[in-house]
């Protein structure tokens, strides 16, 4: 029996297709993605596609959390995808993992926004610890200003902002492109 959740907030539905999508993604390519890495793809998508300028993904804040930036309301988000049997959380030693159940909808992206989710999946899947993501993270000037709860500017991580990230060449190389 399916279990129906009400009214589930038009502000979070791009996020939890954000979200479903990159589970997606990432078990279609044997990544296991606990929910930092997880958080991260979706914070670095939405820098990528505020770099590009080709709309923001999620349009959800991002707000500062012990781990680093995450998109605000991420676990409401998240509880929605499995109340509706779209994904299956699963309790692993580094933390939560998810698995997709079902092809996820992306009609409310474009085809630039869902190659920025695929490739940051990818690129983040294949070569970053959660450690090291959110330590990355971390390294931005911006990180000391904000309190706990509170938006994180997605410009203050864009490459060449007088606060951007630590980057070495080829990360800033693999990032934009």
């Amino acid at each position: 029996m399916k279990i129906t959740t009400g009214h589930f907030p038009s502000s979070l539905t791009r996020l939890a297709k954000a979200l479903h999508y990159v589970i997606h993604y990432a078990n279609k390519l044997n990544l296991t993605l606990n929910a930092t890495r997880l958080l991260k793809i979706i914070f670095f998508a939405e820098v990528k596609a505020l770099y590009e300028g080709v709309g923001l993904i999620s349009k959800v804040k991002m707000v500062k959390a012990r781990s680093g930036p995450v998109p605000d309301q991420h676990k409401e988000a998240l509880n929605w995808l499995v109340r509706e049997n779209k994904i299956i959380p699963t309790k692993r030693s580094n933390g939560m993992s998810y698995r997709s159940l079902f092809e996820p909808n992306v009609s409310l992206f474009t085809i630039n926004q869902i190659n920025i989710l695929s490739n940051i999946t990818s690129l983040i899947g294949d070569n970053f610890t959660a450690g090291m993501i959110s330590g990355n993270i971390h390294e931005n000037r911006i990180w000391n200003l904000v309190k706990m709860g509170q938006e994180i500017p997605l410009a203050a991580y864009l490459p060449g902002s007088e606060t951007c990230l630590k980057l070495t060449k080829e990360e800033l190389i693999s990032f934009t492109t």
